[in-house]
């Protein structure tokens, strides 16, 4: 580098003065390296500009805010085989489920389940569902998978969800909740909850009981998120609810797959 910085600076009529072919190749060599580094300082600085606006144009981006590609690109222009089985549905999990309390509104209340092994901490998948009168629970799901857009809620209501469910029926209104991204449950309390968009659903829970609600769009990619609120401040549905283990209350999300 030394070398060709002093080559440009020099006279090139000092160097070969008495040889023309050696002009030319001094003139020849500098002007390479003039175009070598020309060209790699603009494809350094073109990498700078490219990084600081995708750096500014994420800047200050909630991680749930950012959009999922689609990974089912030219699936609705594929041809399926007609006589190939069908699909079964799925039975969507939650991503959050998470009890609110009006009686301490500034209180998150997500408390998983764990406990301390000799390999680190195991968190359990199973959640407590509590609704009471001052206790709602507000659950999120996120669709996913190609055709299988249209969802419902359903429920299977344990023998044992609580003395309130197993003596007399008790009433659930289902309220869907202004929730476009992923929540953190661990910021979700009574008074930051998602606002109440409208009355999803009214469902008259006993201790095992199956349900299920009408059903809705759920486009690939979307969430969708409920608040469960007792009718009556008198009553109240309590159980575990475990994705794994029969015999335990689970509510989830119904998709089933949609003809082509």
């Amino acid at each position: 580098m030394l070398l060709l910085f002093a080559i440009g600076h020099m006279p090139i009529t000092s160097v070969f003065s008495g040889n023309p072919i050696g002009r030319q190749e001094v003139y020849t060599t500098w002007l390479t390296a003039s175009l070598a580094v020309a060209s790699l300082i603009c494809s350094v600085a073109i990498s700078v500009y490219i990084h600081s606006q995708s750096a500014i144009s994420h800047y200050g981006t909630p991680a749930g805010r950012l959009e999922f590609v689609s990974q089912y690109i030219g699936l609705d222009r594929a041809i399926r085989d007609p006589e190939s089985p069908p699909l079964r549905p799925i039975l969507n999990f939650p991503l959050l489920i998470s009890p609110i309390n009006a009686s301490d509104p500034d209180k998150a209340m997500n408390l998983p389940r764990k406990w301390k092994s000799s390999f680190g901490m195991v968190y359990l998948q199973e959640r407590h569902f509590t609704v009471s009168g001052s206790v709602s629970m507000i659950l999120q799901f996120r669709t996913g998978d190609f055709r299988f857009e249209e969802c419902a809620l359903i429920a299977s209501i344990p023998e044992s969800a609580s003395p309130s469910a197993s003596d007399r029926t008790t009433t659930l209104e289902i309220w869907r909740l202004e929730a476009a991204e992923m929540l953190r449950a661990e910021e979700i309390t009574w008074n930051n909850r998602p606002r109440r968009s409208a009355l999803f659903a009214h469902w008259d829970v006993q201790g095992g009981s199956k349900l299920e609600s009408n059903r809705f769009n759920c486009s690939w990619g979307s969430f969708h998120t409920f608040e469960f609120v007792a009718a009556a401040s008198d009553s109240s549905v309590l159980f575990l609810q475990d994705p794994t283990e029969h015999g335990k209350g689970k509510v989830n999300l119904y998709q089933p797959v949609q003809k082509p």
